[in-house]
């Protein structure tokens, strides 16, 4: 999937300046959220706005979920789905004691 122009000017800011350890949390961010808009385009068989006979689902919102990294605590949008039997589009669960 080409990125979008949203997707590049959203990075610009960060490459002005910025300190690898603001960078790189913020590159991996990126990259797992387009991950997982990907894999739920794939679960949903369309794309985000699509319409299609071969859609097995619905989006219907997000669910914020925090997942710790070697880089740091990472904020991620999980997309939330109608229609699939699935409930959230990927399971995350704690590794905490």
């Amino acid at each position: 999937m080409p990125a979008r122009q949203s997707d590049a000017s959203a990075l610009a800011p960060l490459l002005d300046g910025s300190t690898a350890g603001e960078l790189i949390p913020e590159l991996v961010r990126h990259g797992l959220q387009q991950l997982i808009e990907l894999e739920v385009a794939a679960v949903l068989g369309a794309e985000r706005h699509e319409r299609s006979d071969d859609r097995l689902g619905y989006r219907n919102g997000y669910r914020p979920r925090n997942l710790a990294t070697q880089v740091g605590d990472i904020d991620l949008m999980i997309p939330k789905l109608l229609e699939t039997g699935g409930g959230d589009a990927i399971r995350m669960t704690s590794s905490r004691p």
